[in-house]
């Protein structure tokens, strides 16, 4: 930095890299993998006067089968960061993710879909646990339809969601089911059935939540349309000291 008028100049400097590698085996094959591996220097500002080094290491690849009729993938992700200085406590992050997807298309108009991850995490302070442990996501996507004249769609979804830390009741489970159908029973007359539950418990607490409904549409003209509804919901929460 030249200052003008005068006051000559100021100089710094800071180490600064990045280096990355990868492989890719079989690329035009069904079968497919590749491999990675980036390691980064770099300095984080949090205000105007606290710069951190940021010091990170990632290193993953993936694999799998992408030919119908069932294209599955699975990959894998290793993360260390560590970041000193500033005003801040040393701080170290690791973390490890593998990763599920898989898929079957049985026509054109009908799919089914699953996807799992695997995540487990710790972060520290020199001597200190701030965060750790485990966290499982898993969902499933199905989609079918059948009829050419009077079509009919159904449309599934259920998905669950658990994370386990260091807490003696550090548990948090989630789970959620969805159920759609559309019924064309006539070329102006349908229907419409729903249905959705969800349940989840952290700890000593539990949330438990239903609601569904039925609707019928009739269309007499474009500009001319009756529906009737009929829907209920039902829900309950218990912890130790209430219900």
């Amino acid at each position: 930095v030249r200052l003008n008028p005068g006051g000559g100049n100021r100089e710094s400097t800071r180490a600064l890299q990045r280096y990355h590698a990868d492989a890719q085996l079989l690329k035009e094959k069904p079968f497919a993998t590749s491999v990675y591996a980036d390691r980064d220097l770099t300095y984080r500002d949090f205000d105007f006067f606290n710069r951190a080094r940021v010091d990170s290491l990632r290193y993953g690849g993936s694999t799998g089968y992408n030919a119908l009729p069932l294209p599955v993938t699975i990959s894998y992700l290793h993360l260390e960061q560590t970041v000193t200085g500033g005003l801040i406590r040393d701080l170290q992050d690791e973390e490890d993710s593998l990763t599920l997807d898989a898929s079957h298309q049985r026509s054109t108009t009908s799919l089914t879909r699953f996807s799992y991850q695997l995540n487990r995490f710790d972060r520290r302070e020199p001597g200190i646990s701030l965060s750790a442990g485990t966290t499982h996501n898993a969902s499933l996507a199905d989609t079918a339809s059948w009829g050419k004249d009077r079509p009919t769609l159904l449309q599934s979804n259920a998905s669950y969601t658990a994370t386990r830390d260091h807490r003696p009741d550090g548990v948090d489970e989630n789970f959620t089911w969805n159920e759609n159908l559309a019924l064309q029973h006539a070329h102006h007359l349908g229907s419409n059935l729903h249905y959705n539950f969800n349940q989840r418990t952290y700890g000593q607490v539990s949330d438990r939540g239903q609601n569904g409904g039925v609707s019928l549409t009739h269309q007499l003209y474009d500009s001319l349309a009756s529906r009737l509804q009929i829907s209920g919901v039902a829900q309950n929460l218990h912890s130790p000291a209430s219900t």
